[in-house]
C-alpha cells in the first residue's frame, strides 16, 4: 500500500469497523507529561528539512508529534514497565553485559532519550543504538548531565550507559543478556529523523521497512535472556 489519500482513507475505514465490531483496546495507564525526560532539541525537525507530508493528511507535526516537538516516551510508562518486566538485581549465576549486578535493558531505536533517562532512573543500565548523528550527539550531552547529577547526589546510582551510533541492523549483536528490550520504532516515510541513508523511515517501500525492521527484531531477540520481553 502506498502513501495517499485513498491509502488513507482505507486504513481509517479499517480502524471504525474494528472499532464498531470489537472496540480498541485504551491504555489501562495514562501518561503523566509532568515526569518529563531532558529534551536538548527544540522540534524533531532540529537541524533537518520540513517533512514532505507538511499540510497533507498526513501531517502529523501538531498530532502524533505533539505541535512539532519529538515524540516522547511517557516516562512514568517507561519505568512502570521496566521494574514489572525485570528484578531489582541479577543472581549470581545470570549472564550479563555490564560488570554489576543491575538488570540491563536493550534499545535498538534510541531516538532523543527518553527511554534512556527513564531506565537510568530505574537503576538499571541501558544500551541504545541509533543510526542519528544528531540524536546520538544530544544522548552524550544528557548522560553527561546525568553523571553530573550522580555525583551530587547522597544516594548514588549505580547503572552504567551505553551507547552505539551505527545502523542497528548491524551493530545489535551480542548473546542473551539482556533482561528487557524496550524501544519506540521509527515511522515509515512520515518523520525525518536524519541525512543517514540507511535510516528504517527511509525505505522505498512499507515491505521494505518492515523487512528492514524484522531483521532488528530478530537481533534483539537472540540478545534476550530466556522469558525476557520485548516492548
Amino acid at each position: 500500500m502506498g502513501k495517499n489519500e485513498e491509502s488513507l482513507k482505507e486504513s481509517r475505514a479499517i480502524r471504525s469497523l474494528i472499532d464498531s465490531r470489537y472496540g480498541i483496546p485504551r491504555s489501562v495507564m495514562q501518561a503523566n507529561w509532568s515526569d518529563s525526560a531532558i529534551d536538548l532539541s527544540t522540534s524533531y525537525q532540529d537541524g533537518k528539512r520540513e517533512s514532505k507530508y507538511a499540510g497533507t493528511p498526513f501531517d502529523l507535526s501538531g498530532v502524533g508529534a505533539r505541535h512539532g516537538q519529538l515524540s516522547r516516551f511517557p516516562q512514568n510508562i517507561a519505568k512502570f514497565l521496566v521494574k514489572f518486566l525485570t528484578s531489582e538485581r541479577l543472581d549470581n549465576d545470570e549472564p550479563r553485559y555490564f560488570d554489576n549486578d543491575l538488570p540491563s535493558v536493550l534499545d535498538p531505536t534510541a531516538g532523543h532519550n527518553s527511554r534512556l533517562e527513564a531506565v537510568w532512573r530505574t537503576q538499571r543500565n541501558y544500551v541504545g543504538h541509533d543510526l542519528s548523528a544528531n540524536f546520538m550527539q544530544m544522548n552524550r550531552q544528557v548522560v553527561e548531565m546525568l553523571k553530573e547529577e550522580n555525583t551530587r547526589s547522597m544516594l548514588k546510582n549505580e547503572a552504567q550507559i551505553r551507547l552505539v551510533e551505527g545502523d542497528s541492523k548491524e551493530t545489535v549483536s551480542y548473546p542473551p543478556v539482556f533482561d528487557l528490550c524496550m524501544t519506540s520504532p521509527p515511522y515509515w516515510d512520515l518523520e525525518d529523523y536524519g541525512p543517514e541513508e540507511q535510516q528504517l523511515g527511509k525505505n522505498k517501500t512499507y515491505k521494505g521497512f518492515l523487512t528492514d525492521l524484522d531483521k532488528v527484531v530478530e537481533r534483539c531477540y537472540a540478545a534476550l535472556k530466556p522469558g525476557a520481553f520485548i516492548v
